[in-house]
């Protein structure tokens, strides 16, 4: 039987191939009014709301606008910083040139040093004891001797002449070294050059020295001095800045640049022509400081000690005590008559102390007595300055001592040693130095020298313990 065909192909591919004509209609086209895509019955159907915005993109939206305002606040603040961290860090100006070129030589640096021994610069223990020491006091720069007043030379030199006049004493062991760590630990070296006042090369080679008639002169305390208008002279400071630049050093202070009054007018000697010569000569990459000599001593310290009866050193003591009484032996003040006597004993008068034990000075810079045994206090009527809690006198923003409102008052002297290095200070130091000169400061006190100094806003020192 055959079996019933329900589909065949013989319009296939035919009907619906045909081109599509006319346009798309959606459902109830029909109804639609023409043009304005609504019909009769719209106004009785229910209004749609607006559909709020999804809270993913309000989210998104309000995350853009934090990004914004804080990237805005990042670097608001950033241009804040830095213009502060340039303020603090950037050179200073000088004085007569506030150009856009500034060489260095034109800087003006305000420093605050400390002298140590040439030896100490070993890049090794003693380096960092020294640089360890400058955070703690906060010093900006340690100075060191690269020829010193005796003539001596404080680092190992190559140059002829100097090895020639066997100048070289107690060297720097690696100074190239030791000036790059300090530069690494922003402590600013300086090398120290007393350059007329010598005693080896003067004495070496007569036709650099000064002369009296036929002799070599001598200052009051037996130092020859160099001639200023002599060429090789020039030419011996100048090796030294020369060979100890390419060690890294850039900063020089130039002592010793001025001879003594009694032969000075017949030399070109002083810091500005020789500084004139070494700048033509090393360019505005470097700066010579020129250093002024002071000498600030606490008269309540000694600097000789006590020797027994064979020349040891027994001890120090201070300079307070009566002159007519000494020691034998270690210390005792009892001194042995003769054997089997009782000793006599001279009574010792001692200095009235405040509550810390420090000396008590009247007005006059002496030390104060009682009058009589027992007696403890003298008073005066004089005006008493402001002390701070260590006892320290505080000074106002002019680098005067600050005194209480009340004119005079009745008190205790309590006046102290450190008063003597005040006055001493206020005589010697008596304006801040600028940035061609520093204080090369001398004393046997370098801790409360400096108290002073900072208290009294003094920059541009180099205090050297003559301890």
């Amino acid at each position: 039987m055959k079996k019933k065909r329900f589909y065949n192909n013989k319009k296939r591919n035919t009907k619906w191939t045909e081109k599509e004509t006319g346009r798309k209609i959606s459902f109830a086209d029909k109804y639609i009014d023409a043009g304005n895509g609504s019909d009769k019955f719209d106004s009785k159907r229910p209004k749609q709301k607006k559909k709020r915005k999804a809270k993913e993109k309000t989210a998104k939206l309000f995350k853009n606008v934090a990004i914004v305002i804080a990237c805005f606040l990042i670097i608001s603040v950033g241009y804040s910083a830095m213009d502060l961290y340039i303020d603090r860090n950037a050179m200073p100006e000088t004085e007569a040139n506030t150009g856009e070129s500034v060489s260095f030589s034109d800087v003006n640096l305000m420093l605050k040093g400390m002298g140590i021994q040439s030896i100490s610069l070993d890049d090794s223990v003693m380096l960092d004891s020294v640089i360890k020491s400058a955070e703690d006091e906060s010093y900006s720069s340690v100075t060191f001797d690269l020829k010193r007043d005796d003539g001596t030379i404080g680092y190992n030199s190559s140059l002829a002449t100097i090895r020639a006049y066997g100048a070289i004493s107690s060297p720097a062991a690696q100074l190239e070294k030791s000036v790059a760590k300090l530069n690494q630990a922003d402590i600013i070296p300086i090398g120290r050059i007393s350059c007329y006042k010598d005693n080896i090369v003067a004495l070496s080679d007569l036709d650099s020295a000064i002369k009296n008639g036929k002799s070599v002169y001598r200052d009051s305390s037996g130092n020859a001095y160099l001639d200023p208008n002599n060429s090789t002279t020039y030419n011996y400071i100048k090796s030294i800045v020369e060979e100890t630049k390419a060690m890294g050093i850039t900063v020089f202070l130039l002592d010793n640049t001025k001879l003594p009054s009694d032969i000075s007018s017949n030399y070109d000697d002083g810091f500005a022509p020789l500084a004139k010569k070494l700048y033509a000569e090393f360019g505005q990459d470097i700066k010579f400081i020129e250093a002024i000599d002071v000498t600030i001593n606490d008269d309540s310290i000694s600097n000789e000690p006590v020797t027994d009866e064979n020349g040891d050193t027994v001890y120090n003591t201070t300079s307070s005590f009566d002159g007519e009484e000494f020691t034998s032996g270690y210390g005792d003040s009892n001194e042995t008559v003769g054997e089997g006597d009782t000793s006599s004993t001279t009574e010792k008068r001692e200095p009235l102390t405040d509550e810390d034990g420090d000396i008590v000075y009247g007005n006059d810079g002496q030390p104060v007595y009682p009058t009589k045994e027992g007696e403890t206090t003298a008073t005066t009527k004089e005006r008493i300055p402001l002390t701070d809690e260590d006892g320290d006198i505080i000074y106002g923003n002019d680098g005067q001592p600050v005194y209480s409102t009340e004119e005079s008052s009745t008190s205790e002297t309590t006046t102290q040693g450190r008063n003597s290095l005040e006055k001493q200070i206020e005589n010697k130091i008596s304006k801040k130095s600028t940035g061609n000169k520093m204080y090369y400061i001398t004393t046997n006190n370098a801790q409360k020298v400096k108290k002073i100094l900072d208290n009294k806003k003094i920059t541009n020192y180099i205090i050297q313990s003559a301890n």
